[in-house]
């Protein structure tokens, strides 16, 4: 039977409100009270640590200063040392306070004269634009905004102070004295780090410990994150040791044998045959970077100043392949400078009907497979990275300058145009602020490898975060030794399931001991997966969704669509940009999200057909107009992104 107003039943309801409001109410004052608590606390803290600050500078003030041209103290640097004034004596201080403060030089020299004398704070900024290693820059803010020196007894400059930290002095006085300046990189906001420096032999390596609690991360024998515990003691650990993961396993006696046996030996074995087979194609392929007369052949480097763009490529990744030709018609751009390296006849057959310098080695590519990997880091991944070690490697033999690219690739602009219009770095000042971006240094000629940022900070990319997927190579000595050195190291793809982390890792190393100059490209200008996942703003200014501010530099050359977990996202993704050419005829269309594509999908194309029909294979496949799809429209996905948007990272915009 149905209640009707006044009867029991409309009590029951109301005292069911009553009792839902006396619940909120008690959150209420829950909450309240804990806010009320955290409050007090705070401003407690707050007050007694204000206390203890002019406790501290009245301390401070009291003692007189060694240096009358320093204009700093550790506890206050505006106002002035009371060392000349007549008000201020000795005498007049407590003699416990006296020697309590008595001020000594901040590095005593019976401790520390051998290695440090003195310490200087200079601006952050200009310091990184003096002083370039090639590593992308991170925000120069609040916390961060200042680079420590220490100097030795003979490298402190005559207006320094060895009582004092000096924050007068500019970075071009600070070095002043400098024959040496040893450049250490430590990351910032990790408050729970402390630093050591210790007189001793020479060191180019940073030792790290840490408190770990995993016996099998301690012995060195998983790969997983490091669980940390405050009770256990220091210990010395692998670089690549994180509190998220690492990726840094040493390769097995098993994974070296293998490596050296069935992939070293034979690809050396045949080096001689496979650059006289190579050497033609890279001939005809080849364009002059800058113009200058062409070099004697005897010279050390003929063809320095020869560039060739590198792509490789097998059946499964196809797809990727034809569409970037088809996106590079849609703009006019030139694509008679690659070279495609097939790793299989399938597509030697689809490049050269792309009108592409082509590469195929039966014997070379033997091992690798034609399907594409349906996880990042998979063993067919593994085995068809090696690929992308070979190419390369062949064409610093033959003494070329190159552009390494993946086939999931789009150009807006061609990207040479970028490299051979860098300036010198003794240009002037107007001209390097043009090749300054996000108060990064200028990029200029000098360097010897460029490399895209991938935009993983994770310890074992330390310290360029470069993506190996989009990196230019200018043929020089050194960087012909450092491929030689990685093609040596290749147990390492194995081990580490992907060649960034060694190829970084290697790179850092003949940086450090080579001289070997890298640089890292402007992320905005060469953005990739890392927008696309994490920057939804720029991709908002990327697609024309909202008006690019003027205040920002924006320019892409190429768009890279990394961070994917394999070929399926990365077609969906594409469709979902409105960067999608390739027409459903020629190649299998992306799979709906959560679908698997069939096997064996890739580009289909009769060439019988085209060739009797006298159809050309781009203007048959390639359509005038993106194929625009969207494939994440869900509420849950819109969350997501502008969930990321408010934890935008901290690089470009």
């Amino acid at each position: 039977m149905m209640a009707r107003p006044g009867s029991s039943g409309a009590s029951g309801g109301g005292l069911g409100k009553n009792k839902s409001m006396l619940f909120l109410q008690a959150c209420g004052l829950c909450i309240t009270s804990l806010y009320i608590g955290f409050y007090l606390g705070y401003q407690e803290g707050v007050n007694q640590a204000e206390a203890n600050f002019m406790m501290e500078k009245e301390l401070r003030l009291q003692v007189p200063s060694e240096d009358p041209t320093s204009t700093a103290s550790f506890l206050d640097d505006k106002k002035p040392s009371p060392t000349n004034s007549p008000t201020a004596s000795p005498t007049s201080r407590p003699k416990a306070a006296q020697e309590e403060r008595r001020l000594e030089d901040l590095f005593p020299e019976k401790h520390t004269k051998a290695f440090v004398s003195g310490m200087s704070l200079v601006d952050r900024k200009p310091f990184a634009n003096m002083f370039d290693t090639g590593v992308p820059l991170q925000p120069t803010e609040k916390g961060n905004n200042k680079v420590i020196i220490l100097h030795g007894f003979k490298a402190l400059p005559k207006n320094a102070s060895k009582t004092q930290v000096n924050t007068h002095l500019s970075v071009e006085e600070a070095t002043s004295k400098c024959k040496y300046l040893s450049l250490i990189l430590t990351e910032r906001n990790r408050h729970d780090q402390c630093i050591a420096i210790m007189g001793q032999y020479n060191s180019y390596h940073i030792s790290k410990f840490m408190r770990a609690n995993n016996t099998e991360v301690l012995l060195h024998k998983k790969n997983k994150a490091v669980e940390f515990d405050m009770k256990k003691p220091l210990q010395l650990m692998k670089r690549g040791a994180d509190h998220r993961s690492f990726t840094t396993e040493t390769p097995t006696q098993k994974d070296t044998t293998e490596y050296w046996t069935t992939i070293l030996q034979p690809y050396l074995g045949n080096l001689t045959k496979y650059m006289a087979e190579l050497k033609p194609i890279v001939e005809r392929a080849a364009v002059p970077l800058l113009k200058k007369k062409p070099k004697p052949p005897n010279a050390k480097m003929p063809h320095d100043n020869d560039v060739v763009i590198i792509m490789v490529c097998n059946q499964g990744q196809s797809e990727l392949l034809m569409n970037f030709m088809c996106s590079c018609r849609k703009r006019n751009i030139d694509t008679s400078a690659i070279i495609v390296f097939a790793t299989d006849e399938e597509t030697q057959k689809l490049s050269q009907a792309l009108g592409l310098h082509t590469y195929y080695n039966a014997e070379l590519f033997a091992g690798i497979p034609k399907q594409h990997a349906p996880r990042f880091g998979d063993a067919i991944y593994k085995r068809a990275i090696y690929s992308k070690l070979f190419c390369v490697h062949l064409v610093s033999m033959l003494g070329y300058s190159y552009l390494f690219q993946d086939v999931d690739m789009i150009w807006y602009k061609h990207p040479l145009e970028y490299f051979r219009s860098l300036p010198s770095a003794k240009a002037s000042p107007e001209v390097l602020q043009k090749f300054t971006k996000n108060d990064q240094p200028p990029i200029t000629k000098e360097f010897e490898i460029y490399m895209q940022l991938d935009g993983n900070m994770g310890e074992f990319y330390a310290p360029y975060s470069g993506n190996t997927g989009f990196y230019y190579v200018r043929q020089t000595e050194r960087t012909q030794y450092f491929m030689n050195h990685f093609l040596a190291s290749g147990d390492l793809i194995w081990s580490t399931g992907t060649h960034q982390a060694p190829f970084l890792s290697i790179l850092n190393e003949h940086a450090s001991m080579h001289g070997l100059r890298v640089k890292i490209l402007p992320m905005d200008h060469f953005p990739g997966g890392f927008h696309f996942q994490r920057k939804p703003v720029f991709m908002r200014w990327l697609v024309g969704a909202v008006p690019v501010p003027e205040s920002k530099q924006f320019g892409p050359w190429i768009f890279h669509m990394s961070w994917t977990e394999n070929k399926e996202v990365k077609l969906q993704f594409f469709q979902q940009l409105g960067e999608w050419y390739a027409r459903d005829t020629c190649v299998t269309p992306p799979p709906e999200v959560g679908q698997k594509r069939p096997k064996g999908s890739g580009v289909k194309v009769n060439y019988k057909e085209l060739e009797a029909k006298q159809l050309d294979l781009m203007s048959h496949c390639c359509a005038a107009e993106p194929i625009v799809k969207c494939h994440y429209r869900y509420v849950l996905y819109s969350l997501l992104f502008w969930l990321l948007y408010w934890m935008r990272a901290p690089f470009g915009h």
